[in-house]
């Protein structure tokens, strides 16, 4: 197993409330694209007898299409991220539509903070490296009052 990682591209936004200042927000890129390119390269290498496949981005789809029409052994399950209010607007029949064997579920991300790891994780290897868990995933509770 490898991590592949996308990137974070800053992009700047105008503030939706009155005063309207423009504010840099980070865009992830190259992920779904990653993403695709290994469930494609693993069924090819016959890597696998199953995928899980964790998003909601449609960019997925094809990829998802494509190993699931020419690598029918392989058993996919889609999991589409979901907030309580979002549920009704978000749609998990798609493959469904297009008689596709994929299950697709909504995964629920209401107690997701409630099921993160430490603040600081030290990472696996000879090298002495960390990963910082970023302030705005913290629950509201454990963010510093000002």
């Amino acid at each position: 197993m490898r991590l592949i990682y996308g990137i974070f591209q800053p992009r700047i936004v105008s503030c939706k409330a009155e005063c309207k200042l423009p504010y840099s927000i980070q865009e992830e890129k190259k992920t779904d694209v990653n993403l695709a390119l290994e469930m494609i390269t693993d069924a090819l290498a016959g890597a696998c007898d199953c995928m899980f496949v964790v998003s909601g981005d449609s960019d997925i789809q094809p990829a998802v299409e494509w190993v699931a029409r020419n690598q029918p052994g392989i058993k996919i399950t889609v999991y589409v991220p979901v907030l309580p209010a979002e549920r009704a607007t978000r749609r998990t029949d798609y493959y469904v539509t297009q008689r596709l064997p994929v299950d697709c579920k909504f995964l629920p991300l209401d107690g997701i903070k409630d099921h993160q790891l430490k603040d600081t994780v030290r990472l696996p290897g000879d090298e002495v490296r960390f990963a910082v868990r970023p302030h705005v995933w913290k629950k509201q509770e454990e963010l510093p009052k000002v």
